[in-house]
């Protein structure tokens, strides 16, 4: 029979399956994938992660994001860090599913952050079984000091032309 896995502290990272009752997160980080690419993590099991846990999240193209897909209950908590690779684009709203589970789905995540990005925000939708983060980029002139006429410009600009194809390699990964 398989046991219990408790991450105290540490990372879980990559692709495949982890076959356990329970998987309990602590204060560790789970990230599907291996760390700058896109993939899943499956876990046969129950998922618990404590307000000290992470969930990290690499998010490409619109929809194309890591997964972690428990078969069996989960509860949530803790935060998640999203980070962009290859195809990701800040032009607009973008949602992905970041979390998959056939059983019973309790908690929410504590909060969420995107790397760098002062303008970049996530919202979760919580459904029976999964969890969708809707990334939403705001606007560039709420981040920069509203005294600096040069930066006042730029944001100006940028979210003026934050919809522009030509300038969608400002935007994009």
């Amino acid at each position: 029979t398989n046991g219990d896995y408790l991450l105290a502290l540490g990372i879980l990272s990559g692709t495949g399956t982890v076959n356990t009752p329970f998987l309990t997160s602590v204060a560790g980080m789970i990230a599907p994938g291996a760390m700058g690419t896109i993939g899943t993590l499956n876990v046969n099991g129950n998922v618990v992660m404590s307000s000290g846990s992470s969930l990290l999240i690499d998010v490409g193209a619109s929809g194309n994001s890591d997964v972690l897909a428990i078969t069996g209950d989960v509860s949530l908590g803790g935060n998640v860090a999203f980070a962009p690779v290859a195809g990701f684009s800040s032009i607009g709203s973008s949602s992905y599913t970041i979390l998959t589970n056939t059983g019973t789905q309790t908690g929410t995540f504590n909060a969420s952050q995107f790397g760098a990005s002062a303008i970049l925000s996530a919202a979760f939708t919580y459904n029976a079984n999964s969890v969708v983060a809707t990334i939403t980029p705001g606007s560039y002139a709420s981040v920069v000091d509203g005294t600096n006429a040069v930066q006042v410009s730029y944001a100006s600009l940028m979210d003026q032309n934050r919809g522009n194809t030509a300038l969608s390699g400002l935007f994009n990964t």
